[in-house]
């Protein structure tokens, strides 16, 4: 399951099933039937006004619970992801460092540093779904403690070559913003359609703003030119995978700046830099094989080709620590 705020990163969501909650809905509406039947035959009831209160009273009682447990059902009793996990509706986010040891035999517990000990929340959960916690527990808590966390860099990090500069985007950079971004000479090798005035200026919005958090895990930068300051293209750079420590990035020049040997420069700077002070593993990049430009950018910058790939039409480059 892909984390939507962080692509790539699978994080686990157990959530009670709703088998129990149909079950709990039974036992309520037959209790409620049982009820109404002994009052039928009761002295209590007088007249037919008291018997159409109660059996509304029933109705009304016998929705809200129908709501209730769907909702119930509906909500994730368990989130785990690589930063840590989240008991559901107790409202806490524990993370893994705060856990000295996960015992999975029998209700799982987990115990914390402090010593104190939490029961996870087994309500509802099926029986199939248990051991599959405990197995995707064990082994979360396992990468974490044998990688240690990512050392990301600080939100608007910026990174110098010999000629170029790496800086976050700034809302007056639209021209040129979406002169990358509509250009068919770039685009030819990028998966979306040219973007508008009206979508650039958007889009460039969306990345200032997240550029202010400082537990951004995906950064896009402006490409210049350290003398001048002239933008001759941009960077995207993104933890794919935070449980494998695996991060991927793309980049494009305008056309007037290529064969400059420019995105050979900063690649070269930028894949040891990723793999030695942020803590990653690897760093990938994904190419179409027509675009024989950027394969021979990242050959050049020490990559390796991956022998298999999902798409037929695409070579995955990985740059790993010699």
């Amino acid at each position: 399951m892909e984390d939507p705020w962080m692509p790539g990163q699978d994080v686990w969501r157990f959530r009670p099933s709703l088998r129990y909650s149909r079950q709990s809905m039974a036992v309520c509406l037959g209790f409620i039937a049982a009820l109404g039947v002994m009052l039928a035959f009761n002295d209590i009831i007088f007249s037919w006004w008291i018997w159409f209160g109660f059996a509304v009273s029933s109705l009304s009682l016998g929705v809200v619970v129908m709501a209730w447990a769907l909702r119930w059902a509906d909500k994730p009793a368990l989130t785990i992801s690589w930063d840590g996990l989240g008991l559901g509706s107790w409202g806490k986010a524990i993370p893994w460092s705060a856990i000295e040891t996960l015992r999975g035999d029998g209700p799982v517990s987990i115990v914390l540093r402090s010593g104190t000990v939490l029961h996870c929340p087994w309500w509802g959960l099926d029986p199939q779904q248990r051991p599959v916690l405990v197995d995707v527990l064990q082994a979360k808590m396992g990468a974490w403690r044998q990688r240690g966390p990512l050392s990301l860099p600080v939100a608007r990090w910026t990174m110098q070559t010999d000629r170029l500069a790496l800086r976050p985007w700034c809302t007056h950079d639209i021209r040129v913003f979406h002169r990358i971004h509509s250009d068919p000479r770039l685009l030819q090798f990028q998966d979306y359609p040219p973007l508008s005035v009206d979508q650039a200026r958007h889009r460039l919005a969306q990345i200032t703003r997240v550029e202010d958090r400082p537990e951004a895990y995906s950064w896009t930068r402006a490409i210049v030119y350290q003398r001048s300051g002239l933008v001759v293209g941009h960077l995207d750079i993104w933890i794919s995978c935070v449980s494998l420590g695996i991060a991927s990035f793309g980049y494009g020049i305008l056309p007037d700046h290529q064969r400059r040997g420019l995105m050979t420069e900063l690649v070269i700077e930028l894949a040891p830099m990723v793999i030695e002070k942020w803590g990653v593993t690897q760093l990938e990049a994904k190419v179409r094989r027509t675009n024989q430009a950027s394969q021979g950018v990242l050959l050049k910058a020490g990559f390796v080709k991956h022998p298999e790939s999902d798409d037929p039409g695409i070579d995955v480059w990985q740059f790993s620590p010699r």
